[in-house]
């Protein structure tokens, strides 16, 4: 059996250590180390790779597209913002529902009150305005609605909607605007001009006051598909930061060299782009989006658009890892190369400095 031993072993006193055979290895045993650590981190982190497709499945394209929203306006009350949804063709009759929550805030940003917004899926609409509803108690009066109205405007109310709308896969646009006042106040010969709000049939010097309407506003949440597959997507892929590119952005209207507000219109610009992402812990079918803001004065009706379009092209993102077998070889690969290469290196050196030790010997060194 011992004619088969592929690894003999010499005596040891057979065996002379070197000064060069120690340092070399030393330097072996340092490499070595290295490359299989960077082999285990190698292994152990996941390979991702992203392909683009041409987005064809039906099913995709019957379903509704979910807009998930939490936005707050901290200078304008619920009870003066309009909610609506409008297709393409510029029809406000599309199929629209919904689970929206409407916020009264403080000037500190304190909650007063939170209550369902209903939507109303013959008119594409939230409602006509969240006033509409009879929401926080109101009365529906045009007097007593105005008096409220002045009284939240006083008391710098704001307003947070938070929630998600379910539309068509059609392009199309959110419109969140101050046009339900002019429904509201109506019976008292109201307008809305520029940014301000004037009741000119009011008696007292107090219902004369001019109210300006402020359109700032922050988008705590904005982003296309079911919120659970977004955060498993987003657990599983932290850098996925254009699923909610637009999260914490601000607004704020400005004013002019006279300190009043500029009437203006926000209008956001978003590409939906289908995404999938395939992983060991599942799939995830979600939407990336990009988006572009924009900024135009408008001194009759301040307003927000969200116009969001969907690409034609998706994303499809897999991840994958190495076998441990595959692990497996590389390590043998770096433990074989790196000790026979230190072999050679070896063997040179020291058949290198014994034929300059002969040569001094016989004095042809120089």
């Amino acid at each position: 059996m011992k004619s088969f031993d592929m690894y003999r072993k010499l005596p040891r006193d057979l065996t002379e250590g070197t000064t060069t055979g120690a340092t070399i290895s030393v330097i072996t045993l340092v490499v070595a180390i290295y490359l299989f650590i960077s082999e285990l981190i190698d292994y152990l982190t996941p390979q991702r790779t992203s392909r683009m497709l041409i987005e064809h499945n039906k099913e995709d394209y019957d379903s509704q597209l979910q807009i998930n929203l939490d936005i707050s306006f901290p200078r304008l009350p619920c009870d003066l913002l309009s909610f609506d949804a409008q297709d393409v063709m510029g029809s406000h009759s599309v199929e629209v529902s919904g689970h929206f929550f409407a916020e009264r805030l403080t000037e500190s940003g304190e909650v007063i009150a939170k209550d369902e917004v209903k939507a109303s899926r013959s008119s594409g609409m939230l409602g006509q305005g969240l006033w509409s509803q009879g929401l926080f108690g109101g009365s529906g009066v045009a007097g007593e609605s105005a008096q409220r109205v002045r009284k939240m405007l006083d008391d710098r109310e704001g307003c947070r909607l938070v929630g998600f709308v379910k539309v068509n896969r059609v392009p199309g646009h959110i419109h969140l605007s101050s046009h339900s006042v002019s429904f509201l106040l109506g019976g008292y010969g109201s307008y809305l001009g520029g940014s301000g709000l004037y009741h000119p049939r009011a008696n007292s010097d107090d219902d004369k006051k001019r109210y300006e309407i402020d359109m700032s506003h922050r988008v705590n949440h904005l982003s296309f598909g079911d919120e659970d597959e977004i955060r498993s997507a987003l657990v599983a892929w932290p850098h996925a930061d254009i699923l909610a590119p637009l999260d914490g952005l601000a607004k704020d209207v400005k004013r002019n060299q006279l300190g009043k507000l500029e009437p203006v219109v926000f209008e956001y610009y978003t590409k939906v782009v289908p995404t999938t992402f395939i992983s060991a812990s599942g799939v995830q079918r979600v939407n990336q989006f990009t988006a572009n803001s924009n900024v135009v004065p408008n001194p009759l009706l301040p307003s927000l658009y969200l116009r969001y379009d969907l690409s034609t092209v998706s994303v499809e993102f897999v991840e994958t890892r190495k076998s441990f077998a595959h692990f497996l070889v590389q390590v043998c690969a770096i433990v074989g190369g790196v000790f026979t290469v230190a072999g050679l290196v070896d063997a040179l050196v020291d058949r290198s400095i014994a034929h300059m030790m002969r040569k001094a010997t016989l004095g042809k060194l120089g």
